[in-house]
């Protein structure tokens, strides 16, 4: 039923809670999963004084997008590692974008069957804010998706 199961991650604790519903899913139906954790880095600014912004200089943003890439593949080296231990075909990409953008692309690309993502549990002012990923992964993937709510969230 579930073949390939797609688990977007930030390098949270809180994205991870998806990890053992993935696990016993794919245990049951033989599903590949792959890891994917997007690294966004687009627009940095820097207030200087109030009123006024300075772009930060791309060299600098650069070098924290390469420390960001290499902290990502650690983080998901390190799951995918956990994952085969526990007997299950799991691997993983790293990509550079729109967390929401990048995870449907990905989806797509890889026909993925089911999209395994936590909730941060935003509400309010907040979301209205940040926005939200999953809900825009939700509304805009075409593919089905397992939400999960950490508890005490």
């Amino acid at each position: 039923m579930f073949n390939r199961i797609l688990i977007p991650l930030d390098g949270s604790e809180l994205a991870e809670t998806v990890v053992p519903y993935v696990q016993e899913l794919a245990h049951k139906f033989g599903s590949a999963i792959t890891l994917l954790q997007v690294v966004d880095y687009a627009t940095a600014v820097l207030p200087v004084e109030p009123g006024l912004m300075t772009p930060i200089q791309p060299e600098v943003l650069e070098e924290a997008a390469e420390a960001e890439l290499l902290r990502a593949d650690e983080y998901l080296a390190n799951l995918r590692g956990r994952l085969r231990k526990a007997g299950l075909n799991a691997t993983y990409k790293v990509e550079r974008g729109d967390p929401a953008d990048e995870i449907i692309r990905y989806a797509k690309e890889w026909s993925a069957d089911l999209i395994a993502m936590s909730t941060h549990g935003r509400s309010g002012l907040v979301r209205l804010v940040f926005g939200s990923v999953a809900n825009e992964v939700l509304r805009n993937a075409g593919t089905p998706i397992l939400l999960i709510r950490p508890q005490g969230r």
